[in-house]
């Protein structure tokens, strides 16, 4: 049976427990997010299937493992056994394979690598392809001799910052510096055998004992090293010295860079201070260097600290970066002095990573990758335009990406408007407001109302409806919470406000989507869609007309009404198959929320082009005919079955303003046709200005 290294873990976990054991329990005890173990639970309940056990989960308490005395004991001792590692997942798999062979002195044969990790031959062979192309970019190579196996040819101070970065990329922060503290419950095959098979794992916890105090040196000469480049300084410090003790020392005397700081010279002579008091060694001058080389790469200035004349021309590229990114995204942050000032201390020391051949891990790249897809292409292709001459892999891009997402993040502060509503007095009300206030700043309750209140509000005026009690609200449009607001709760609203806080990234993916086909054609192509674009957009409004009813109007009158404007097209309405409140055409037809508006649409293979009308009714509210709500007014939209991507590019932009504008809803319901032309027309050029 195969299983990950994190799946045996979990499990391990689970069934020491007596009782239930929730996610957040599990995630302290591996210093992990409770998303990464909800993401083995699939893992894990194969594995018990394989013993006749069962997961079983339960709301507020968490999971237990379920089954027979003796179907557990026996999933214990298979996970007590030797083997400590089974590896499943290609990544893990290969880093495995570095390991073994970073700290091999001799050749290993593929077919050993192939048992120890009980996968085929064939696999081992095409992980060892990947792993030759990441070996070069650290002036590695991956030697591979017939009859004698594969071997790691380069010097040892290539292969620590390989292994350093191994380390980085396996193992969560977290889980790190608990175990450099002496924590033995931080439990992970690299640690393991770094303590009982390769046996350096006392000079690492040495180093970072001895190194601790630098943070406050750090902090005096304005500088400081984030958590996760902290950890490589001092894992690469204690190689260093393992290196000097092994008689690998790398020798060569480079000239320091010209641009190390007299501050980053003190800290490496503070820093050689701490070691030598711990080591009782002595450093060379290549040592100096080093060190004086590593701070310098993974130490920055504070953001208030004043930037020097060397980051001047830095400064420029900076901003033509963030000009290009704006430019691709459509919302202006040039004026965010602290996305400005944090890009060029990260984009200084990004830089010289590049440059120096080092590479960073970012441990939650792939959750930044899907958070933010469209925004993670438009940084990649802006810092690939600007800064032409360095390449940046993607676990940079994404510390880049979170620099905008924060910015974003601040443009969107305190819009996200709250209605609260509850029966059972204003007491519980303010205290749901209170805590909600108190628990999420960036909100701000607008209004507190009853339920009969509730039908005079303009429900367009708040981005989330909470209430005490049900409503006959869509359930995408209100949360139902307890005046107390418990943690499930607060999780809930939490989630709602992340989504609304991206909703310009999804307007800027959609929009990417629209540009790229535009892109994918040639010049005058373009041009010709363009007008064909133009051309029907304003055969649509010039079309478009207002059917004015009375209230007491049936629904078969205004069906007669939209036929006879369908005929005189040239088709027919065909009402047995398509009839409003009937059939397939509901699936079309709605009111839209919040508002005393309905939306119609008709489809058909009769149908040669696009058109729009409105059905009004004089500004009197009749009872509509499927969902027995108010309405004043009701959209038509009809259009071909088939439709090429100009028309469907055209009913997406109209559906949208329908939809999401207020304002448009607003002239809709009032029947004001000019003003409903000219509001298309606006957005029909902002949508070409977009892709132009």
């Amino acid at each position: 049976m195969l299983m990950s290294t994190r799946t045996k873990e979990i499990i391990q976990i689970i069934i020491l427990e007596h009782g239930y054991i929730t996610m957040k329990k599990i995630a302290d005890k591996m210093k992990i997010s409770e998303r990464t173990v909800y993401r083995n639970m699939n893992e894990i309940s194969d594995v018990l299937a394989e013993y006749d056990l069962t997961l079983e989960t339960v709301s507020k308490k968490g999971v237990k493992i379920v089954g027979s005395g003796k179907n557990r004991e026996e999933l214990k001792l298979y996970l007590e056994a030797e083997v400590y590692t089974q590896v499943v997942e290609p990544k893990e798999r290969r880093n495995r394979i570095l390991f073994e062979l970073i700290h091999s002195e001799n050749y290993i044969k593929a077919e050993a690598l192939a048992i120890d990790l009980k996968t085929s031959l064939p696999t081992i062979r095409n992980d060892l392809k990947k792993i030759s192309e990441l070996c070069e970019s650290y002036q590695i190579e991956l030697v591979q001799k017939k009859g004698e196996g594969i071997y790691l040819k380069g010097h040892q101070k290539e292969r620590d910052c390989l292994l350093v970065n191994i380390l980085r990329e396996t193992i969560e922060i977290e889980r790190l510096l608990s175990w450099m503290d002496g924590n033995t419950e931080s439990f992970h095959p690299f640690l393991l055998d770094i303590e009982e098979k390769y046996g350096y794992a006392d000079m690492i916890k040495r180093c970072h004992k001895s190194l601790q105090n630098l943070n406050m040196d750090f902090e005096e000469a304005g500088y400081y090293m984030e958590d996760g480049s902290y950890l490589e300084f001092v894992i690469l410090t204690a190689l260093m010295i393992r290196r000097n003790q092994m008689g690998k020392s790398k020798k060569e005397i480079n000239q320091l860079d010209e641009n190390i700081s007299k501050e980053e010279k003190q800290l490496t002579k503070r820093a050689i201070q701490y070691l030598k008091r711990e080591f009782m060694i002595d450093f060379k001058d290549y040592d100096h260097k080093e060190l004086c080389h590593m701070i310098h790469i993974l130490s920055m200035p504070t953001l208030s600290k004043e930037l020097t004349a060397q980051t001047y021309e830095l400064r420029g590229k900076v901003r033509k970066f963030i000009e290009h990114v704006e430019e691709e995204m459509g919302i202006y942050l040039s004026q965010d002095q602290k996305l400005m000032d944090g890009l060029v201390a990260h984009m200084d020391k990004a830089l010289k990573r590049i440059r120096s051949g080092m590479s960073i891990s970012n441990p939650i790249i792939r959750e930044i990758e899907k958070d933010y897809k469209e925004l993670f292409q438009i940084i990649k292709r802006s810092a690939r335009l600007v800064f032409s001459e360095d390449y940046f892999p993607e676990d940079e891009i994404g510390y880049l990406v979170l620099y905008f997402a924060v910015s974003l993040d601040n443009i969107t502060k305190k819009t996200f408007r709250i209605l609260v509503v509850c029966s059972s007095g204003m007491g519980s009300s303010k205290m749901l407001a209170s805590r909600l206030e108190r628990e999420i700043p960036e909100i701000y309750v607008r209004k507190i109302v009853s339920l009969i209140g509730l039908g005079k509000e303009d429900l367009s005026d708040y981005d989330l409806i909470l209430s005490t009690i049900p409503l006959y609200l869509d359930q995408e449009m209100y949360l139902k919470v307890s005046p107390l607001l418990n943690p499930q709760e607060l999780a809930l609203v939490k989630e709602k406000i992340r989504r609304h806080k991206h909703k310009t990234l999804r307007r800027i993916e959609e929009r990417g989507k629209d540009a790229e086909r535009w892109e994918k054609m040639n010049g005058m192509l373009a041009l010709a869609r363009l007008n064909q674009f133009t051309q029907q957009a304003m055969k649509i409004i010039e079309n478009f007309t207002i059917l004015s009813f009375s209230k007491d109007a049936s629904e078969e009158d205004v069906v007669d009404k939209i036929g006879e404007i369908c005929k005189n097209c040239g088709f027919e309405l065909v009402r047995e198959q398509n009839e409003i409140n009937q059939g397939k055409s509901m699936e079309s037809y709605f009111v839209i929320p919040a508002t005393k508006v309905s939306y119609f649409e008709y489809f058909s293979k009769d149908v040669k082009e696009v058109m729009l009308m409105v059905c009004y009714f004089k500004g009197e509210e009749v009872y509509d005919w499927n969902s027995e709500e108010m309405i004043k007014s009701m959209v038509v939209m009809v259009y071909p079955e088939e439709v090429n991507d100009l028309e469907r590019e055209i009913i997406n932009n109209i559906t949208d303003l329908i939809i999401e504008d207020s304002n448009m809803i607003d002239l809709i319901e009032k029947g004001d046709k000019d003003g409903i032309c000219q509001s298309l027309s606006f957005q029909f050029m902002e949508y070409i200005k977009h892709i132009m």
